[in-house]
């Protein structure tokens, strides 16, 4: 365990917002949790989407993925593949003018 990570980890899951957070993404969010999620739970993650709706345009769609916990990509990697490319279409980038990732150094 990096112990530093670790660290982080926890203080970002006992002092952080999401709802309030991710009512400042740009974009349209899509979540896909395990219906099994103890560390988000879909009334936190259902929240966060109703957070982001009532300050932009548009809904995001929660798509819950049974019998699946927190690492939900782990332990149900092709359930949460389709539900992936289910929210792909959703994800308005039109106005990003640059990439986030691959900037010249």
């Amino acid at each position: 365990i990096n112990t530093e990570g670790y660290a982080q980890a926890v203080h970002l899951l006992a002092s952080g917002d999401l709802p309030e957070d991710i009512a400042h993404v740009p974009i349209c969010p899509g979540f896909i949790i395990g219906s099994e999620d103890t560390i988000t739970p879909l009334a936190q993650t259902n929240a966060a989407a109703s957070s982001w709706a009532a300050k932009n345009t548009g809904t995001p769609k929660v798509i819950e993925i049974k019998d699946a916990g927190h690492a939900v990509y782990l332990q149900k990697p092709k359930e949460f593949c389709a539900a992936l490319l289910e929210l792909l279409p959703q994800a308005d980038i039109s106005e990003q003018t640059e990439p986030r990732h691959n900037k010249e150094v």
